[in-house]
């Protein structure tokens, strides 16, 4: 069953929102950088979106999902020497 996930964001001061539909958490973080327009996110360079994309694609670890929350994670990357902060929202259609 095809969910939609709402990603949110944190890097740089800033916060970026993008949906993705998918069967899983995992695909969903997986198909998520295909969204992500670089020229809107302060300070990522085309390469630290090519780290992004290859650290997501080879991640062993799932998002840690919120204690007292339902169909919420979350999960941090390093990314051009900054944290960027990821909460995901499995969200109804």
């Amino acid at each position: 069953m095809v969910n939609l996930y709402t990603i949110v964001m944190s890097f740089r001061e800033g916060t970026y929102i993008a949906q993705v539909e998918a069967d899983g958490l995992r695909e969903a973080l997986e198909k998520w950088p295909a969204q992500l327009n670089i020229d809107e996110v302060e300070g990522l360079t085309n390469v630290g979106y090519g780290e992004l994309s290859r650290l997501i694609a080879t991640a062993t670890d799932n998002p840690s999902r919120l204690v007292g929350l339902r169909s919420v994670w979350y999960t941090d990357i390093l990314v051009d020497g900054e944290l960027m902060g990821l909460n995901i929202v499995k969200t109804a259609h």
